[in-house]
């Protein structure tokens, strides 16, 4: 922000907290191999880091954000977007 820069645009952010535990998981696809989506999208409680990411960056600095988030659900559009949306 020092640098004047008015806002952020934030690809792929529901990929920012990973499954710790590093468990194989099951094949799902027709090549034998699993989806990344499964452990690496969208975990619980990545409210948190997208909380503070927003409190400590965006809102304090009254930054403009656009983000990419695959894999939210449409009853949770309002979590992400709007007035007291991350984004």
């Amino acid at each position: 922000m020092d640098l004047e820069i008015s806002g952020f645009r934030v690809d792929a952010i529901t990929f920012i907290k990973k499954d710790l535990k590093f468990q194989s998981i099951e094949p799902d696809g027709v090549d034998g191999l699993a989806k990344c989506t499964k452990v690496s999208r969208n975990q619980p409680s990545i409210e948190i880091f997208l909380s503070e990411l927003q409190e400590k960056c965006f809102k304090s600095n009254q930054a403009v954000t656009i983000a990419e988030a695959p894999g939210v659900e449409y009853d949770q559009l309002d979590d992400f977007i709007g007035k007291d949306g991350f984004f």
